[in-house]
């Protein structure tokens, strides 16, 4: 009986070892390392070739740069964005241009060559290149005009760069061990890290800390491999010089007053417009108008004209429009030849005649003009700045203005406070109710130094047609309250635009009117002394009532 139960016995033995072999294996494999590495090719999303990563900071970003000739490039639009947004490409000439407050910088896309401030340079190595319907800059080449260091870790071609200074964490390998993609030993490997080796430390769980080697890869450790932690500030690249936006600023406020000028004849009457006018210290008459897409302007500038504003202590600030003529604006401004063209023609007008500022008054610029209305804004104000000229730009509600980069640049931003209903589309309405101008002021503010902001008021009214097709005509303010008298039209005060209104019928037709006039103005002006402006603009001299300029000198006074 005995001698039977013996195979039993090692039978149970035998599976009772193998339960037992499986449970260790499974352990074993649980709880072991794996050592499956991932392909760093992948994990930078790169193919090889010329293409190379880019660890900005503490991140891996999708952008990829170029590595030729021994040469790291970034993407222009990579360098506006996070770099210095002072760049821009013309595509029409094949130009990378760099502007600071004093200084443009030129090359041609493809050469070692440059320019600046028209003196000639020349480097070892190509500045810039285009490929993959991109342009690159070298990194090389940025440095000389940015902050920002970097360091370049071929297969695969990766540059760490650092455009932050502030204060890391920094740690040590205890032991040789491996940089995971993700917290866990089953996670790939993405590199072996030998003891002594110092990280970053980005982010510290319960087991696994988030690090990044020197060499720009950013994966997980275990927490138990890490000592030494300690804070490191890193050493600030500042070889660059920074820009200094030296702005004009008038003592007091600005009072500025568009004067219409369509011709010789109307030079002539400016001074009988001001002779009714309190606190005005300069008009902008609307003397040019671009006549071309290659940069060309008409000018009706008068030399006495200016004298005479001189002798009355008004500065002239002389208007350029874009919309008096048939010209395409993104042509004109897209293009660096143009743009030169009309930079140098304006400020040798200016020059000629005397005049103490420009006044930029281009409207509905489109997406596709707007960089390089900004291009033209900062090549323009460095002309400016060497000149002591004023500059000043308009804007108008609509977007592709970008009123940030302007107040960088240009003495005074100023805002078309008006014009909130203008066409059909937008339906009858105000002309500027009180809401429209505060959320307009509030706006630019939160992009533009308050001391370089104008707000802009307007002196006419528009008078809806709502009888079938819905359509205005603008009139001044004698002109309007003429009509409503002759038509024995009683408007009422409307607490919501702060404005006097009225719906009536004129032989069947329907029309509404947001009137403007001596109260409405009070308001609004009330509204701006709340903000500490530079100032009031005005559109336009002549369609104002003689007591409107009783609020206006008082809000000068403030």
């Amino acid at each position: 009986m005995k001698k039977k139960l013996i195979p039993v016995a090692v039978a149970v033995g035998l599976i009772v070892i193998i339960v037992l072999i499986g449970l260790a294996t499974g352990l074993l494999e649980k709880f072991s390392y794996s050592k499956e590495r991932a392909d760093l090719y992948q994990y930078f999303g790169i193919t090889g070739g010329e293409e190379t990563a880019i660890v900005l900071n503490d991140e891996i970003v999708e952008t990829n740069g170029l590595y030729r000739d021994g040469q790291c490039y970034l993407p222009i639009d990579f360098v506006n964005t996070n770099i210095n947004n002072h760049f821009y490409y013309d595509m029409t000439e094949g130009l990378v241009l760099f502007t600071t407050d004093l200084d443009k910088v030129k090359t041609q896309v493809g050469s070692t060559d440059y320019t600046m401030s028209d003196s000639f340079s020349s480097e070892g190595y190509v500045l810039t290149v285009a490929a993959n319907d991109t342009v690159y800059l070298a990194a090389d080449f940025l440095r000389k005009f940015c902050n920002f260091s970097y360091i370049y870790y071929p297969e695969p071609n990766r540059m760490v760069l650092a455009t932050e200074w502030e204060t890391e964490t920094h740690g040590q390998i205890k032991k040789d061990t491996q940089v995971r993609i993700l917290g866990g030993v089953k996670s790939e490997i993405l590199t072996d890290i030998a003891k002594g080796s110092d990280v970053e430390v980005l982010e510290e769980m319960e087991t696994w800390t988030k690090v990044k080697t020197g060499d720009g890869i950013i994966g997980y450790v275990e927490n138990k491999r890490i000592e030494n932690q300690s804070e490191v500030t890193p050493q600030a690249v500042n070889d660059a010089a920074v820009p200094q936006y030296a702005s004009i600023k008038k003592e007091g406020k600005i009072c500025l007053v568009w004067n219409m000028v369509t011709n010789t004849t109307a030079n002539g009457l400016a001074g009988d417009l001001l002779n009714n006018t309190q606190g005005v210290n300069v008009i902008s008459p609307t003397w040019f108008a671009l006549s071309d897409n290659a940069g060309n302007f008409t000018s009706l500038a008068d030399a006495s004209y200016v004298e005479s504003m001189h002798a009355r202590g008004v500065e002239v600030w002389a208007l350029i429009d874009n919309f008096t003529n048939n010209v395409n604006t993104a042509e004109v401004l897209n293009v660096t030849s143009h743009r030169e063209n009309l930079i140098n023609q304006l400020i040798s007008t200016i020059q000629a005649y005397g005049i103490d500022g420009i006044n930029v008054d281009f409207e509905n610029v489109t997406q596709e003009a707007s960089d390089g209305y900004i291009q033209f804004l900062r090549e323009l104000s460095i002309e400016c700045r060497k000149n002591g000229i004023v500059l000043s730009a308009d804007n108008s509600h609509l977007v592709n203005y970008d009123r940030a980069k302007q107040g960088e640049v240009v003495d005074y931003v100023i805002i078309m406070g008006y014009d909130e209903h203008i066409a059909a589309a937008d339906g009858p309405g105000s002309v500027a109710s009180v809401e429209f101008v505060q959320r307009g002021i509030e706006k630019t503010l939160a992009l533009v130094p308050e001391e370089k902001v104008i707000n802009g008021i307007p002196f006419y009214t528009r008078l809806w047609t709502t009888t079938g097709e819905v359509s205005q005509t603008a009139y001044g303010m004698q002109e309007i309250e003429n009509f409503l008298v002759n038509n024995g039209v009683q408007t009422t005060w409307d607490e919501t635009t702060c404005q006097y209104v009225a719906e009536f019928s004129i032989d069947g037709v329907g029309y509404a009117v947001w009137l403007e006039e001596k109260e409405s103005l009070s308001v609004k002006l009330n509204v701006m002394s709340q903000y500490n402006l530079a100032g009031v603009a005005a559109w336009r001299l002549g369609q104002e009532k003689a007591d409107v300029w009783e609020p206006i000198s008082l809000y000068l006074q403030q």
